[in-house]
């Protein structure tokens, strides 16, 4: 048994929240795959796992998406509740900053790159 936590908010007729509510209940979803199953039968523990998966799936390919990647070599590459941050790149770091300068400051860093790629 776990203790689990909600809030419940009454609004008025605009919408605004005019009392708030702490709920709690204790409730068994076991502790263990098996236990679940038990608990609920193999095909709820599925169909919940499948629910909360195919959201976590569509989540990353909204991401892979917006970085320009290929949909589908970004789900082929994923399992479900495997969490991946990526990070800029130094290029694409440096791009950003670029942007950013002036045309003058542009013209100097052009210039040390030049000196720096020999």
């Amino acid at each position: 048994m776990s203790l689990y936590t909600a809030t419940y908010n009454e609004k008025d007729e605009d919408g605004n929240t005019v009392n708030s509510h702490e709920l709690s209940v204790e409730y068994d979803f076991g502790s263990t795959l098996d236990d679940a199953v038990e608990l609920f039968s193999e095909e709820i523990v599925l169909a919940h796992f499948k629910a909360h998966a195919v959201v976590s799936l569509q989540s990353r390919m909204r991401s892979a998406a917006k970085l320009g990647q290929d949909v589908q070599e970004a789900a082929d590459g994923w399992k479900p509740g495997q969490v991946t941050r990526r990070g800029k790149s130094p290029v694409e770091k440096a791009m950003g900053a670029f942007e950013k300068m002036s045309e003058d400051q542009q013209q100097a860093f052009i210039e040390q790159l030049k000196e720096a790629a020999g």
